[in-house]
């Protein structure tokens, strides 16, 4: 883990919808990247709160063990797979 910061950039707003999670691009968001309405789950709407705040991955993965029932193991593999997959998207500032 590294001690990096990860913050999104501010273009997106987290909505609960009908028991879904969505992060929904405020007007202005210009690139295709980020111009898409996310859907997320319990797990990663939690993660992407935190990084609206900005936060390293090893705080992410002490908050998640700490509000769900998941090993630091599988926290710290599920996490590095969602911060790789909105780092390639270009979600971070």
């Amino acid at each position: 883990m590294s001690d990096r910061i990860y913050k999104i950039k501010p273009k997106y707003i987290l909505r609960e919808i009908a028991g879904e999670y969505l992060a929904i691009p405020l007007e202005g968001a210009d690139d295709s990247a980020t111009s898409q309405i996310i859907i997320l789950n319990e797990v990663s709407s939690f993660f992407w709160e935190k990084l609206q705040q900005g936060t390293t991955s090893e705080q992410l993965v002490d908050d998640v063990t700490a509000e769900f029932d998941v090993s630091r193991e599988e926290a710290s593999a599920d996490l590095q797979e969602f911060l790789t997959m909105l780092e390639e998207a270009g979600f971070f500032e």
